[in-house]
């Protein structure tokens, strides 16, 4: 096990603000993403179902509700939890440091 964290902590820190960019642009890729499904199917229940199709799709969003909210969710709140499991000092207990600003950093003299 500690040869394993050993390889993790070796992990350049340039390549981890890469991957935390590629998580940034793919959240917001999601939620254009959602915003455009979401739109399109307003629309298309508001003008009316044209094809089988259509009905299949509205319907299976419909029943699976529960499953497509967990599926935009997880992806969109992950650097939020990531960020507040990395300050947390107490995991059963939920206690989390507070979050340094720019003004803690750079006091004013």
């Amino acid at each position: 096990m500690k040869r394993f964290w050993s390889v993790i902590a070796s992990i350049p820190r340039s390549l981890l603000s890469v991957l935390d960019w590629l998580v940034s642009v793919a959240e917001r890729l999601l939620v254009l993403g959602f915003a455009w499904a979401a739109l399109y199917l307003g629309y298309k229940v508001l003008r009316g179902f044209d094809s089988d199709r259509n009905k299949e799709i509205f319907g299976t969003v419909t029943d699976n509700w529960k499953a497509v909210l967990i599926l935009f969710l997880v992806p969109l709140f992950y650097r939020t939890m990531r960020g507040f499991l990395e300050r947390a000092r107490k995991i059963a207990g939920i206690e989390a440091e507070p979050e340094e600003t720019e003004e803690d950093e750079n006091p004013a003299a």
